[in-house]
């Protein structure tokens, strides 16, 4: 089966019956879409007979390259649910994603107002007439 192939039967999977949010299917999508690409280039191998090895080395090029931990954890979640999913249809005997450890992602502190930022907010118009 081809990696296209692949691909859209797993993007019908994730539409109609995981019905998740349009923002992870694309997200998904999109990083097995890549992780296609990758294998093609290293190797040949197609997203059915990549292995651990591969996905690892897919991972790293990720990292080396400056993507976000958010964007690699991602691209890991996306591959184990591919790789879930083709476990389960009978495509594949082993899930190759058993050992990528996901991401650890240190959240954004929240922004602090300056002083200045402070006292311009402070010197709006009262809301007791049109103008305020």
């Amino acid at each position: 089966m081809k990696d296209v192939d692949v691909i859209s039967e797993f993007e019908r999977y994730l539409r109609e019956e995981r019905r998740v949010a349009e923002n992870t299917l694309s997200g998904y999508v999109r990083d097995v879409r890549q992780l296609s690409a990758y294998l093609a280039a290293h190797g040949g191998h197609g997203l059915i007979r990549a292995g651990e090895k591969e996905l690892a080395a897919f991972i790293k090029g990720m990292k080396e390259i400056g993507r976000s931990a958010s964007t690699v954890d991602r691209a890991i979640a996306g591959c184990r649910a591919l790789y879930g999913w083709l476990l389960n249809a009978g495509r594949i005997g082993r899930n190759p994603c058993l050992s990528l450890v996901r991401e650890k992602i240190v959240p954004k502190l929240p922004q602090i107002l300056t002083g200045k930022e402070i006292e311009l907010l402070l010197e709006q118009p009262e809301c007791i007439d049109p103008k305020g």
